[in-house]
């Protein structure tokens, strides 16, 4: 009963008052966590979050979207050879790191911290929800962007140091799945989805470079979906089948990888089986991935458009470096055009002469050219927990 008593408190004196029932937050739960403030990395580093996506349980509000979360940086682990490349061509020596973030306590309204125990996780960094629009655009929607691009400068300005510091950044989403049941009162019952769409949260791991046609996928419906006349369809829980009908790996050329999935049956708790015909209208991913979702549903990445600017600028201003020696005559002029080519460091060594400044920036000019134009795209991945929204073509029918 304390501990019932304890967990009540979560959502304020009044829910106690109404002597609402209280309901089980599943082990095995995955709680979507926002980061709201910057961590260091470092193993035993406090971090802090609010739930980025409201947790039900069946038809029923559990714990509420924006209920903060205490937590610590579990271990960290060593990023992809392909990152750390990239940073020691751009002069930046230090290896890429990935924190696994451990939620430890939620806090309630009044103050009061109540222990969680979850398993340590990889986050999402930057995370944005995709969204297939009438329009028959791909629309992207995520925290606001003032604060989120000023921190991008901040970190593309220290990652020209050639040893940098890291951190955990604030913004990243951590899918922190609960390790043991959670007792506490409803807040009482969900209400339909505006947009219609049945949220998922994917059982299985998914990556356009190993996905193969016809893969199995499974998923567990993340909120409540109701009918048009208010009905309860599928609670939360229910687990839902599909497969991979095609999948292609990214390739050279900045060719993105692209992904299709069509999601077939759902299994009730009770054990009823209904025929599903749903197709990918919304997805979640790092804003870096620039995520696409087509009419039908495939999923693919793409180039940033923003970032296309950058190799013509750089082989302007490398044109006109050659061009006329006295464009980099200044000290100043030198160490921008070192900074591109290889950081900190090509600053101070572009200040041998403007042949050096000349030929530092041809190298980032190159540099540009070949992530941006040249090289691998990069493909769809979707690890455990990435929450996807179905469009249903059909109405539900038992099978």
């Amino acid at each position: 009963m304390r501990r019932l008593l304890c967990i009540s408190g979560l959502f304020g004196a009044s829910f106690l008052l109404a002597q609402s029932t209280t309901v089980t937050v599943a082990p095995g739960k995955l709680l979507c966590v926002r980061l709201d403030r910057n961590a260091k990395m470092k193993v035993g580093a406090g971090v802090s979050g609010t739930l980025a996506e409201t947790v039900f349980v069946r038809d029923q509000i559990a714990i509420p979207a924006g209920t903060r979360l205490i937590g610590h940086v579990a271990a960290i682990e060593d990023g992809t050879k392909t990152a750390h490349v990239k940073s020691i061509m751009d002069g930046d020596f230090t290896p890429p790191h990935v924190a696994l973030v451990q939620f430890d306590d939620i806090v309630s309204a009044d103050g009061r911290w109540l222990p969680i125990h979850t398993k340590p996780a990889p986050g999402i960094p930057d995370e944005v929800e995709t969204e297939y629009s009438e329009s028959g655009q791909s629309i992207t929607t995520g925290p606001s962007g003032g604060p989120r691009i000023k921190q991008e400068i901040e970190d593309a300005l220290v990652h020209k140091l050639p040893y940098p510091g890291q951190h955990v950044a604030k913004g990243d989403v951590f899918h922190a799945e609960l390790v043991e049941a959670l007792d506490v009162v409803s807040m009482g019952p969900a209400a339909p989805q505006k947009d219609g769409l049945l949220t998922l949260q994917l059982v299985t791991a998914l990556d356009t470079k190993t996905a193969l046609l016809n893969q199995p996928v499974e998923a567990v419906v993340a909120a409540p979906y109701f009918g048009s006349d208010g009905v309860l369809l599928l609670p939360e829980g229910t687990r839902v089948m599909g497969r991979v009908t095609g999948a292609t790996a990214a390739g050279m050329l900045q060719h993105g990888g692209h992904i299709r999935l069509h999601m077939d049956s759902a299994q009730l708790p009770g054990g009823t089986a209904l025929r599903l015909n749903g197709e990918v209208a919304g997805i979640e991913s790092s804003r870096s991935g620039h995520m696409k979702i087509t009419g039908e549903g495939e999923m693919s990445t793409s180039r940033s458009k923003i970032a296309m600017i950058s190799p013509v600028t750089s082989s302007a201003s490398t044109a006109y470096g050659a061009a006329d020696p006295e464009a980099v005559k200044t000290g100043f002029s030198r160490a921008t055009r070192g900074l591109s080519g290889f950081g900190a460091i090509g600053s101070g060594v572009a200040q041998a002469g403007p042949d050096m400044a000349t030929g530092l920036a041809a190298f980032g000019a190159a540099k540009s050219i070949y992530w941006t134009f040249v090289g691998p795209g990069k493909d769809v991945v979707l690890p455990v927990g990435t929450r996807i929204k179905l469009r249903l073509e059909r109405p539900l029918e038992s099978h």
